[in-house]
């Protein structure tokens, strides 16, 4: 059964391969409509716990992602950030 509070639907995940997942968060982020989210595809707790490589795919898919971005709404920037703990 799912969580009633997850309002993502399954049509928002745009990328996903063995190490890294993309989905298109379903609210909004500050006074923003939505934002996208680049995660690893396997659960780790924080930053410390990436290992390079997997560290490096989140990064050159973090740019795909925001000129993505960038071709499909136009907007006059994007934010990139992280979060631990």
């Amino acid at each position: 059964m799912s969580d009633p509070s997850n309002r993502c639907e399954l049509g928002d995940l745009v990328h996903q391969d063995e190490d890294v997942i993309v989905f298109i968060g379903c609210d909004g982020f500050g006074p923003y409509p939505g934002h996208a989210m680049v995660s690893p595809a396997q659960h780790l707790e924080a930053l410390y716990d990436l290992d390079d490589s997997i560290l490096a795919k989140i990064s050159s898919m973090s740019r795909d992602v925001a000129l993505a971005m960038k071709l499909a709404w136009n907007p006059e920037g994007t934010s990139t950030r992280q979060h631990n703990e």
